[in-house]
């Protein structure tokens, strides 16, 4: 089977039902592993960084019981599909604030731009405004409009 002795970690999935991924991966020949059993895993599919629903925490969790899981989108699943087999991982990493929506205050323009750009290198969404839809708010200092 294209994927027989993978292990495989889910994390938080969104975009397509989990139940579904399961199949695919067990269809492929992979072992599915519960966060809890990550060391027995390679490979984290995840669509994002955050907690579940039910504030769950997958990711973290399996990530600190194996930190030599690769984190991968659940894109790279269906490319393994696609391809009938194990394909090259680096193209499908998950980026490390992947699914994390932020704004940020109280920094000079020059320190806004650079933590901006750093903030989106790690795959965050970032906004210069504050949405209720955010995920995190980083600030430089206590106080400000978007702080309170």
């Amino acid at each position: 089977m294209a994927l027989s002795g993978v292990g495989i970690v889910f994390g938080n999935i969104q975009e397509e039902a989990p139940q579904s991924l399961t199949e695919t991966a067990t269809a492929l020949g992979a072992s599915i592993c519960h966060a809890e059993l990550a060391s027995q895993a390679q490979f984290l599919v995840a669509s994002n960084v955050l907690k579940t629903a039910d504030g769950r925490d997958p990711y973290l969790t399996a990530l600190n019981l194996n930190p030599a899981l690769v984190p991968v989108s659940t894109t790279w699943l269906t490319e393994c599909v696609k391809q009938g087999g194990l394909v090259p991982h680096a193209p499908y990493v998950l980026a490390p604030l992947s699914g994390i929506r932020v704004s940020i205050t109280n920094f000079g323009a020059k320190e806004r731009d650079g933590v901006a750009k750093q903030l989106r290198s790690g795959g965050a969404d970032y906004t210069a405004e504050l949405y209720k839809t955010m995920t995190h708010l980083v600030s430089n200092k206590v106080g400000g409009n978007k702080y309170t």
